[in-house]
């Protein structure tokens, strides 16, 4: 396998590992097409080292925070974003520089996500997040149709007619 191959299977775990992350996407965030979104997180993420060498931490943090806002709606302020920016430039340049074997080693290394060990510290702030997943479902399958203009009335003697904005009784 090549060493950029590698590179995109550490990004793969990283994101997938990344608690913050996989809770937002378990919630729904991002809308009916978070999992798509993720994919393609992954691959824009390893488009943009390619594209930009010499990447620092704090610049992948910023472009990841971008677009976990616009997105997945999403603001971690979980100190995860730096964290998860630090890893990809470590990883990016372990996968240039070391052997297979110890690209392997390192990657089995990383920390697992258990998001079962995730949950809302009150039971009010989980009640409300499931009625805005709920409410957020369920505007994203409503039909929107305009109201068409009405052609002005106009009487016999040529002027036009005023419609009373009340309703009648």
């Amino acid at each position: 396998m090549s060493r950029e191959v590698y590179f995109g299977k550490a990004i793969q775990a990283i994101f997938k590992n990344w608690s913050g992350l996989q809770l937002a996407i378990q919630q729904g965030a991002g809308g009916h097409q978070n999992l798509e979104k993720e994919i393609w997180l992954m691959a824009s993420s390893e488009n943009w080292f390619r594209e930009n060498p010499g990447l620092l931490g704090c610049e992948v943090a910023d472009f990841l925070d971008e677009i976990l806002q616009r997105e997945f709606d999403l603001i971690l302020e979980d100190g995860s974003l730096e964290e998860v920016g630090e890893l990809l430039v470590q990883y990016h340049a372990l996968c240039a520089s070391s052997s297979e074997a110890e690209i392997i080693e390192k990657l089995q290394k990383l920390p697992r996500c258990d998001l079962s060990l995730c949950k809302c510290e009150d039971e009010e702030d989980e009640k409300l997040h499931r009625s805005l997943n709920s409410m957020q479902a369920n505007m994203e399958s409503m039909e929107v149709s305009e109201e068409q203009p009405r052609e002005p009335e106009v009487d016999e003697d040529g002027f036009q007619m005023v419609a009373s904005r009340r309703k009648k009784r």
